[in-house]
């Protein structure tokens, strides 16, 4: 990993079942293997403000993702200027969600998005 990444420890595998289990849809493979890597992480991406905070399971089942819940998305992370990284439900694509509820398509899929991550 790059070490201009703040990763967590992987998160175990409890957790992730019961992210997966809480989750109103099948959760992508490659997000749940990120989770197995850092249980959330800090870092650049190749989009909006440069930024991104990965939610940890812990942050997810704290309630953080119902604090910004939106219908049909499932919200993992933050650039932490406003915008939402979610993974669009029935789609499986990769958006960036504004306050003004501004949708981007970022990426076909988890696994394209990992690609804009810039881990080393």
């Amino acid at each position: 990993m790059s070490s201009v990444w703040e990763d967590n420890p992987p998160a175990d595998e409890s957790a992730i079942r019961r992210l997966a289990v809480s989750a109103d849809f099948e959760l992508p493979d490659a997000y749940l293997q990120l989770l197995r890597e850092t249980n959330g992480t800090r870092g650049p991406v190749a989009l909006g403000q440069g930024l991104i905070h990965i939610y940890s399971t812990d942050e997810l089942d704290g309630g953080l993702s119902s604090a910004i819940a939106l219908d049909g998305f499932f919200v993992f992370g933050t650039d932490g200027a406003g915008t939402a990284f979610a993974i669009r439900m029935g789609m499986m694509d990769v958006v960036m969600v504004t306050t003004t509820a501004i949708i981007t398509v970022v990426a076909p899929g988890f696994e394209e998005f990992r690609v804009l991550l810039e881990r080393a």
